[in-house]
Parts: C-alpha cells; sequence; structure tokens
C-alpha cells in the first residue's frame, strides 16, 4: 500500500508542475527587445515540428486570429511526378496591406528531409516583407538605445529602453479539441452503426508537457441470415493522462495513467499508474533530424474483467514494467526509423510481450527508392483473455479477443521514376 501510495504522490506531484524557467532581461540588445511575430501556418503537409524548431525567432500560434502572418499552403502533383506548393500570405492586425503568393516546386526524387528543407528556405523567403515592416515598426528601440550609449548625461545614462507591451497568451498555452464521428451502412443482409467522441486538452512547454484525452466508440452491426439476426456490439471508454517534465538535454521523467473498459479485450473496468524515465543519446534539440532514446516505465494496473478468464481470475492487481528503445534518422539520403520494447509483469516472468518494428525510405540513386515498414510481436502475456469456448459468431465477429502467440505485418516495395525532370506543370483535371 506504501509504494501504490507513493506512486500516486509522485503522479499527482508532476502535474502540479508547470513553471518555467524565467528569461533575463536584463539585456538590453534591441533585439531581443523586439517580440516575435506571431505565424499561423494553415497546413496538413508541412513538418510542424521541424519548422517550429529552425523558425524559433517566431512565435506559432494555434488561431489565426492571434496572428501577424496567416500562411495557407496548397499542394498539387505536377506532370513529372513532383509537388507543385503554393504558399498564401495574408498579413492580420497591422500587416493586413500585406498580401501576396509564393510557388515553388520539389522533384519526386527529392527525401523527406530535402523536401522540408526546400519548404523552410521557401516560407522564409515569403516572409521577408513582413520582417522588414516588423522591425521597421519597433525601429525607435533602436533610437532609445543610441541616445542611451551615446550620451555623457548620468541621467540619461540612468534612463531605461521600455519594453513594448506583448500581448500575453491568456489561455497560457492550453489546448482543447473536442470531436465526434458516426456512420451508418447497409445493405439487404448487413447494417452497421458506429458512434464515437473524444475530448482532449492539452498543454506544450518548454520544461513540462500535459495531456489528458477521454474518448468513447459504440458499433454495432447486425448481419441477417435466412430468419436468422446475428448482432455484435463492441464498445470502448477509455481515458488516459500523461505529464513529463523536461530535466536537462537528454534527460525526462514522466507520469502515465489510464482508465477505461472494453467489451473487446474483457476489461469491465481498468486503471492503471505508471513512472517512467527517459534518456536521449542526442540533444533533444536535434530530434527531428536523428533521435535515440532510452525509457523505462514502471506500475501497477488494477483489472475487473467481464467475464472469468483463462487464469480463474474475475478481478486483480498487477505491477508490470516496460523498457523501449527507439530511434529515427532524418536525412537527405532518406529516413530509417526503429523501436523495441519488452514489457513484462512482475509476478511472473513467463507473461511477457516483445514488439519489434522498423521501417525505411531510402534513395538508392536518382529515380529509384526502397521502402519497407515491418511490425512483429510476440504476445505471451494475455492475461485479460476469456475462459471457455468462443463460439463461431464471437470468433468470426471479433467479438472478443483471441490467444495468439505472435502477431506480425510486413510492408516493403521499390519506386523508380524516370522522363522528364523539369516539367512544373500542374493539370488536376479527373483527378490524376
Amino acid at each position: 500500500m506504501k509504494i501504490r501510495l507513493l506512486i500516486l504522490t509522485l503522479f499527482i506531484s508532476t502535474l502540479a508542475y508547470n513553471q518555467e524557467v524565467k528569461n533575463d532581461t536584463t539585456d538590453t540588445n534591441p533585439f531581443k527587445l523586439i517580440p516575435k511575430m506571431k505565424l499561423f501556418i494553415d497546413s496538413y503537409v508541412i513538418d510542424m515540428d521541424y519548422m517550429r524548431k529552425e523558425l524559433n525567432h517566431f512565435d506559432f500560434v494555434r488561431d489565426q486570429k492571434f496572428a501577424d502572418v496567416h500562411i495557407k499552403s496548397r499542394v498539387q502533383q505536377t506532370g513529372s511526378g513532383g509537388i507543385q506548393y503554393e504558399l498564401e500570405y495574408m498579413g492580420v492586425g497591422d500587416f493586413k496591406h500585406i498580401y501576396h503568393k509564393y510557388t515553388f516546386f520539389v522533384s519526386p526524387n527529392d527525401t523527406e528531409s530535402e523536401i522540408r528543407d526546400i519548404v523552410l528556405l521557401n516560407l522564409t523567403q515569403g516572409l521577408m516583407s513582413f520582417r522588414s515592416k516588423h522591425y521597421e515598426k519597433y525601429s525607435y528601440l533602436w533610437e532609445k538605445q543610441l541616445i542611451q550609449n551615446d550620451s555623457s548625461s548620468n541621467a540619461e545614462k540612468e534612463e531605461t529602453v521600455k519594453k513594448p507591451v506583448i500581448p500575453k497568451d491568456k489561455w497560457n498555452n492550453w489546448v482543447f479539441n473536442l470531436g465526434m464521428n458516426g456512420s451508418l451502412y447497409g445493405q439487404e443482409t448487413s447494417k452497421n452503426y458506429m458512434l464515437s467522441g473524444n475530448i482532449s486538452v492539452k498543454q506544450v512547454k518548454k520544461k513540462n508537457k500535459f495531456s489528458f484525452r477521454l474518448s468513447h466508440s459504440y458499433n454495432k452491426s447486425v448481419f441477417t441470415y435466412g430468419e436468422t439476426d446475428i448482432t455484435s456490439i463492441a464498445k470502448t471508454t477509455e481515458v488516459t493522462m500523461t505529464n513529463v517534465i523536461s530535466i536537462s538535454d537528454h534527460w525526462s521523467v514522466g507520469a502515465f495513467a489510464d482508465a477505461g473498459s472494453s467489451t473487446y479485450s474483457n476489461w469491465d473496468f481498468y486503471y492503471s499508474i505508471k513512472p517512467a524515465i527517459e534518456y536521449s543519446i542526442f540533444d533533444y534539440e536535434v530530434s527531428t533530424k536523428k533521435k535515440l532514446t532510452v525509457s523505462y516505465m514502471i506500475g501497477f494496473s488494477k483489472f475487473n474483467y467481464v467475464e472469468r478468464t483463462i487464469f480463474d481470475e474475475t478481478d486483480e492487481i498487477v505491477w508490470e514494467h516496460q523498457l523501449s528503445i527507439g530511434g529515427s534518422v532524418n536525412q537527405t539520403w532518406g529516413n530509417i526509423y526503429g523501436n523495441f520494447s519488452y514489457e513484462a509483469y512482475l509476478k511472473d516472468k513467463d507473461l511477457y510481450a516483445l514488439n519489434f518494428n522498423i521501417g525505411a525510405n531510402l534513395r538508392i540513386i536518382s529515380g529509384l527508392s526502397f521502402n519497407i515498414n515491418g511490425n512483429y510481436s510476440i504476445t505471451n502475456n494475455q492475461i485479460n483473455l476469456a475462459g471457455g469456448d468462443l463460439s463461431l459468431e464471437e470468433l468470426l465477429l471479433r467479438q472478443q479477443q483471441v490467444k495468439s502467440g505472435y502477431n506480425f505485418m510486413v510492408l516493403l516495395g521499390f519506386s523508380y521514376s524516370f522522363g522528364s525532370m523539369f516539367s512544373s506543370i500542374v493539370n488536376p483535371r479527373f483527378g490524376f
């Protein structure tokens, strides 16, 4: 009981930690006195993590109404198999009179790393007119700084340069999301109804990252065979809460908690609390280019089962731990990623699971690329399986999880492109 209380206390204490180190305000360099421009980039194809790291002299906002510049991106495939990017720049507030479009192309042979560098270069060039106006707006800071430095008067030397008023984020980096989906599909012999919803809360800072998510899904299928109706119902509810604290450029600690229920997994109700620690071989700042991390997690889970399990349990508390190693490399020649995890229940060393995942997209020569993705898992830890025999309907309709010692998936392929490398013509007719 003391150990559980200690873990719970650790988790609660990490949730309370959300303070960042205050910046040094004694530097009177006029460049540092100028507030950062605020960008809103409306795009699903741009690597935003990479842009945030490389464009750290800008502030990225989640809503266009808070931005100085609203950038909307559009892409279309060119005749040679490349991509045409169109960036539309729309000034907001003091910059509302500035508007322009910027178009550029990437080759079908460019790797992911090369593409994002091309996008970064062109994105920066398109912002030059806005930055020029921005610095012009705060040019008085240079004048005040020059007067302060050149003046021989003690009174003038004591004069300080006032910082411009920078609007505060009233939400303090908190982001909220609500979502709901539903579908109805049917034919003469079958019908399917699906409804799902979720709510999430997230706050990301340099020193702290917190997230909370609640989701629920309901899926009902009815199959008609002659005079007989076979009904399958699957319900899942899940609550997850995560808090991660940055200790240094290489170390992080976190606490993970989740709870919920699942008819498929035979869980009437469950909850778990697991503290963790992670070490990054490379500085976290270069994670978009290369990453290699080792993490360890340990904690307990409480399960209440819908049906008695194959181990003759209706409810139980189990301790478990997990070791994970993962990494990725993203360079001009392509990208490679992979991870390995080992997890086991402490009560029995034979109740364990191993998971291997590896993938790569490599440019061999101009126009020729090789890609592979594979996953293999050994699952000797299925303590939640319901006892007794499954009916044919339950097996075919996947109403309950079935015992399996392993599962795997492999995808691989080659792609080769040749011909004109200079076609920048876009013709979207008929979708090809």
